[in-house]
């Protein structure tokens, strides 16, 4: 996969396109590591993302720099 997003956004923010490219970075980038957990508060470095399956829920988490992870919907 690109590092680079599918779809210019431009000086619009388009939610769909910011969907779509969160999906391909969920299934690509990160699929030999899909979770069933979520990742404890210890765990990682700042700026890692972890995909997630909660009870068939995708979730992108992310960890920022003071505040922990933080998770987006994808499903």
């Amino acid at each position: 996969m690109s590092k680079t997003q599918n779809f210019p956004i431009g000086n619009d923010f388009k939610a769909e396109v910011v969907q779509r490219n969160l999906e391909d970075l969920f299934l690509f980038s990160h699929s030999h590591d899909v979770r069933t957990t979520e990742p404890g508060i210890n765990e990682g470095s700042i700026g890692d993302i972890l995909p997630v399956i909660l009870s068939g829920v995708y979730y992108v988490y992310i960890k920022f720099p003071s505040v922990g992870w933080k998770r987006a919907i994808l499903s």
